[in-house]
């Protein structure tokens, strides 16, 4: 062909006519010598290579010096190395390209005179690379496997290779291996005198949310332990036995199991194990052989030191079969060798990037594991050997796995060379791909894989443009397959965070559950119709607090208090980063808060200095800077304590970074420099003076080169998104009582009365629009408010009491009243509580 191919568009579309392509066989070579004192010639010490040039004779196809001039101008806007080295395709050699940059010794007017001329390209990498990448998936593979690889380059390759272990686990006869829930399935028994407890352990955990936490509370011999048991087994069958343990004291663990026959004997049928050196995890592993199959196996966790302390169990493994194991995996090429002196156990995946040296198992650098050798696959064929001392993998070289709308694996989308991944706290992760359409045609409703988690593909865009013929997929965390299950009706009253994921989810045609679910509290939702479970879920945050974690392995919603690790990574705004973007807000922003409630009521009768407003600690170093506040409360303490809440938020301007920073996780040593979504960093900024304790907000990856994350800062504290959630549930509460609790009324010249209406619930309280110091005299009724609601089934009773507080002074006043249900069910619908409280004495008069 008489052209060439720059950055993705043929030469002849710019009416460019290629005649002749001069270009070195091997770049400029470059060879290292050193001088010795007293001797003649060098040292030779090998060689580099450097740049290569490559010139191309062109010839523009104009019918005028007019239309040549345009052609010239597009020319410069289309080969301007201001954009950087883009591929080039060159006539002789078209399955390969190499990244070229127009060189500024190019004489674009002497080519704008003459109609033709020489353009110059620098290579600053001068080696060409097969345009179509190649992909390979090898399943079942043995020790010993040899696997063939083609290089179609002219220059060595350095691919990602994945190691997987792919079999499907055992069954597992125990019946609560992690504590994920609860402590179910697990007795705790306190043998001789000894005492102590079995609790679930969020704090401690190998792995999961949780652990099992073994206190032992006795400084005697005596020993308290843990068990579970098994029954139904095979008499002289092998079952495998893993577990992860953890002491405050050395061997402060003794592990084994014992057979109850039946002939009421007790055999131990394992090797005993102890959990080994204190303050780290480590693995036990075993064997057990029952010996009547109508007996029953127990498998004991025992704290036999004398002394008190705690031992931690985690991920508890009894496999009715031999579990597919990968014992130091490693691969083998001519004369070099890469090994991970570890074990691949099942969905196990390690990544090992030859190009960047860097090992990662299920996303976690394992670099100091790694013995031997990253080696090149060169071009042509190349053999390479899978080693290992046991079990077998899935080896896969590049790639996006795909499956069907049914989860069918169908196999990997080839030929990507654009990704990214956008998370961001409490919003669904977005996924963009662009990638050369081949043989699999991809369309929405299809899943794609990617680091552990699905994405439900939303678009697929097929483009002709500048970079040729290509398909842009837009997806999503798959999640987002519930905004497809409608629910007609949906209403809470008094649940917690986990009632309510549970209730949403409750029924959905896609089996997704409740997973782990740290946040307390309880909440109510009015009645909607018609509205999405994902719309439902994506709710909870606002209503509960916080953070939404989708895993859509296995189809969990978990809702955490905190979603990252607090390492200690300090960032500064004039430090140690590549690039970073700080944007200012001061729209919400105030030092002197003026809180005015109904009828402009103010704090001045309750914050202590009898002003109309009140002033934040932040105002030495900001100035004085007003703030008018305008709510609808109506009762004075309650206003002084959402203006509290308030002044916390506006107290500072808000700062956020946008970080673009190298992923320094992937050396050896660095391990903890990894920031992912809900991190905690602590960012100095010395332009405002000021260094606060913040979290990661949002996370925009990129796939095809890993080691580059764009990181947003939320620099305000910490405890920002709590206390504004707390003024959330202040305002909402203000909101709920603005129709139903009226002000006080003066029934007579001492006396006010005060009342209204809540939802029916086992405890229910009110704030009264003023405080009182004399005690009201308070009474409640249940009243129906739907016609058709079903009438109680039982009697119950209505137990009121005034709620307590004091003011500023120390003196009791009383706030507010609690009613309490005894003996009725917990929900009630069609049902409200009504109150009546008269009051006297208000404060302030």
């Amino acid at each position: 062909m008489s052209e060439f191919i720059y950055d993705g568009i043929r030469s002849r579309e710019k009416k460019i006519l290629l005649q002749k392509v001069h270009d070195s066989i091997l770049p400029g070579i470059q060879s290292r010598t050193t001088e010795l004192p007293g001797r003649c010639g060098v040292i030779y010490q090998g060689y580099r290579l450097g740049v290569r040039e490559i010139k191309i004779d062109i010839a523009f196809i104009c019918s005028n010096r007019k239309e040549l001039r345009m052609r010239i101008f597009e020319a410069a806007a289309w080969l301007d190395p201001g954009k950087g080295p883009r591929q080039l395709i060159l006539p002789d050699i078209p399955d390969k390209a190499v990244n070229a940059v127009l060189s500024g010794t190019t004489e674009f007017e002497r080519i704008a005179y003459v109609g033709m001329g020489t353009l110059t390209f620098l290579c600053p990498d001068p080696f060409f690379y097969a345009i179509d990448g190649q992909h390979y998936l090898f399943s079942d593979i043995e020790r010993g496997q040899e696997l063939i690889l083609n290089n179609p380059g002219t220059y060595p390759e350095t691919p990602v290779i994945i190691l997987r272990n792919n079999d499907q686990s055992p069954e597992n006869l125990c019946p609560n291996p992690g504590f994920e829930v609860d402590t179910s399935g697990w007795v705790f028994q306190a043998t001789g005198a000894s005492s102590g407890s079995l609790t679930r352990d969020t704090t401690e955990k190998f792995a999961g949310a949780a652990s099992g936490r073994l206190q032992k509370n006795n400084t005697t011999s005596d020993i308290p332990r843990c068990y579970f048991t098994i029954t139904g087994y095979q008499a002289g069958h092998e079952y495998s036995f893993r577990a992860r343990v953890k002491s405050q004291v050395n061997n402060g663990l003794t592990v084994y199991a014992e057979e109850e026959t039946t002939e009421w004997q007790y055999p131990q049928v394992s090797e005993t194990m102890l959990s080994g050196t204190a303050g780290s995890w480590n693995e036990l592993t075993g064997k057990v052989i029952p010996t009547d199959s109508g007996g029953t196996v127990y498998l004991f966790f025992e704290a036999r030191e004398v002394q008190s302390y705690s031992s931690w169990i985690d991920e508890v493994e009894l496999l009715t079969d031999e579990p597919n194991v990968v014992i130091t995996p490693g691969l083998h090429l001519g004369d070099k060798t890469l090994i991970y002196n570890g074990n691949l156990y099942t969905d196990d995946e390690l990544v090992l990037d030859l190009n960047r040296w860097t090992a990662k198992l299920n996303g976690n650098n394992v670099l100091s594991d790694i013995e031997g050798d990253f080696f090149e696959l060169s071009p042509g064929d190349n053999s390479l050997v899978f080693l290992a001392e046991g079990g077998k993998v899935v080896i896969v070289f590049d790639g996006f796995k795909l499956y069907s709308q049914k989860m069918v694996f169908i196999g990997f989308l080839k030929d990507v060379f654009q990704a990214s991944v956008e998370h961001e706290v409490n919003k669904l992760s977005q996924m963009e791909i662009e990638f050369v359409p081949g043989e699999i045609a991809v369309s929405p409703g299809m899943f794609l894989e990617w680091n552990g988690q699905y994405y439900l593909v939303q678009t697929v865009t097929d483009f002709k443009d500048a970079k040729g013929n290509y398909t842009r997929i837009g997806a999503e965390i798959a999640a987002t397959e519930l905004g497809g299950d409608i629910l007609p009706s949906f209403e809470l009253h008094s649940r917690t965070a986990e009632e309510a994921i549970t209730e949403m989810l409750g029924g959905n045609r896609f089996s997704w559950t409740a997973g782990n679910v740290e946040v307390g509290g309880t909440a109510s939702i009015e009645k909607r119709e018609y509205v999405s479970r994902l719309e439902l879920l994506m709710s909870v945050p606002e209503i509960w607090g916080g953070i939404l974690i989708w895993d859509t392995k296995n189809k969990k919603v978990n809702l955490l208090n905190s979603s990252g690790k607090d390492n200690g990574v300090r960032l500064s705004y004039t430090k140690n980063l590549r690039e970073i973007e700080r944007t200012i807000d001061r729209r919400e922003f105030g030092t002197r808060l003026y809180a005015l409630g109904r009828d402009n009521l103010t704090t001045a009768g309750v914050n202590g200095t009898g002003l109309d407003y009140i002033e934040a600690d932040t105002a030495d170093i900001y100035g004085i800077h007003d703030y008018a506040w305008k709510t609808d409360i109506a009762g004075e303490n309650q206003l002084y304590e959402a203006a509290l809440v308030k002044l916390e938020l506006i107290k500072q301007p808000k700062c956020s970074y946008t970080v673009k920073a190298v992923d320094l996780s992937a050396l050896n040593g660095y391990e903890d420099y990894s920031l992912v979504l809900g991190d905690i960093v602590y960012v100095t900024d010395d332009d405002l003076g000021i260094e606060v304790k913040s979290s990661v907000v949002k996370v925009t990856e990129y796939p095809l080169t890993p080691e580059e994350k764009e990181l947003v800062i939320d620099s305000v504290p910490l405890n920002y998104r709590q206390v504004e959630h707390r003024l959330a549930k202040l305002m909402q509460m203000v909101e709920e009582s603005k129709d139903v609790w009226d002000r006080a009324r003066l029934i007579d010249a001492d006396t006010l009365a005060e009342y209204g209406m809540r939802d029916y619930s086992e405890t229910v309280e009110f704030t009264f629009s003023n405080s009182y110091y004399q005690q009201p005299v308070i009474f409640a009724a249940l009243q129906k408010v739907n016609a058709e609601a079903n009438d109680p089934t039982s009697a119950f009773m209505l137990q009121t009491e005034a709620i307590a507080g004091l003011d500023q002074y120390n003196n009791l006043i009383y706030t507010g009243a609690r009613v309490k249900v005894i003996g009725g069910p917990a929900l009630l619908p069609g049902y409200k509580i009504n109150v009546l409280a008269f009051c006297t004495d208000p404060v302030g008069e």
